[in-house]
């Protein structure tokens, strides 16, 4: 999770359910990020990535999204492949004032990225990706925004 987004995020889960929960958010960017989301994965746990949003410096793809080539991080899908790891998407849709449906869907049983075509395969992925995002923000288009132009983040 993005540092700035972390303490948010936190506070919530403190106040729903004890810092114990909040402890097990993983900040991006930190060295020992990934040692820690495999620690997890091995340990039967979950790990939730956002992967419609970006970093700084982070390797992107672009991919078609609602009418334009748009990017979306590698690093979920590589982190997947590296991993071996099933993907499940999770959707969060405000249907009114307290009400949300919480979709989850099967992604991939296990991602396997190989030396050759890992970048295609990545593409792939992350179009993949779009093309369901896309199709939730068509049925749901108030649900999906960002206060910044997605599209030309990466540039």
């Amino acid at each position: 999770m993005h540092e700035a987004n972390a303490a948010r995020v936190k506070a919530f889960f403190d106040a729903i359910g004890g810092p114990r929960r909040a402890a097990a958010i993983i900040p991006l960017g930190a060295p020992e990020a990934m040692l820690r989301v495999r620690e997890c994965l091995e340990g039967g746990g979950l790990v939730g990535l956002l992967a419609d949003r970006t970093t700084n410096g982070e390797k992107v793809v672009r991919v078609p999204f609602l009418g334009s080539p748009a990017p979306l991080p590698a690093g979920p899908h590589l982190l997947a492949g590296v991993l071996g790891a099933p993907v499940v998407l999770g959707f969060g849709i405000w249907r009114g004032p307290r009400r949300y449906l919480v979709r989850f869907e099967p992604f991939a049983e296990r991602v396997t990225l190989d030396r050759k075509n890992r970048e295609a395969a990545v593409a792939a992925l992350a179009a993949r990706y779009a093309a369901r995002l896309e199709a939730l923000c068509r049925a749901y288009p108030y649900n999906w925004f960002n206060f910044h132009d997605f599209w030309e983040e990466g540039r």
